[in-house]
């Protein structure tokens, strides 16, 4: 298991979709997080430029941030 930093609100990130290319998925902002039974964040909420939607962090790619 990799130790990767969770995902966290206002992250922005791109969001995976497996049925369009990739030149075609969705940038978003974290709006809320939902960590499972273990604390490890599995969910999050992302605010699209057509709403909010909730995915999978497994298929949400966070940008790189000068922090």
């Amino acid at each position: 298991i990799r130790n990767v930093p969770n995902i966290r609100v206002n992250d922005m990130v791109v969001i995976i979709e497996n049925n369009s290319a990739p030149l075609m998925w969705r940038l978003g902002r974290v709006m809320e997080v939902l960590p499972g039974d273990d604390g490890v964040i599995r969910v999050a909420k992302v605010l699209t430029g057509s709403g909010s939607i909730t995915r999978p962090v497994v298929n949400l790619v966070p940008l790189p941030t000068n922090e």
